[in-house]
């Protein structure tokens, strides 16, 4: 063991690991441990949070489809109408 070693054996790094470690990284781990909390949170909110807007959006749609197809089905029953007044 070097010199400058044993200047550190016994209660030193007893002391450093028990008080220090704790009073210096405790705010980190707890900070941490709270960003985690967070992020686990935040992206199960958010794909909840999607999943219900392409609902929404899906329904959208689907109502759209439906309005055009009846204005399609009623214009074509007009033409219809139209073509066979025609005729007569």
């Amino acid at each position: 063991m070097p010199e400058s070693d044993k200047v550190f054996a016994g209660s030193i790094p007893k002391f450093y690991d028990t008080l220090m470690v704790p009073l210096i990284f405790g705010a980190y781990a707890a900070h941490t441990c709270r960003v985690d909390r967070y992020a686990h949170w935040h992206r199960k909110t958010q794909r909840h949070r999607s999943e219900a807007y392409l609902h929404s959006i899906r329904e959208r749609i689907a109502d759209q489809l439906d309005r055009q197809r009846d204005r399609h089905d009623r214009l074509r029953e007009a033409d219809v109408r139209n073509q066979i007044s025609c005729r007569s």
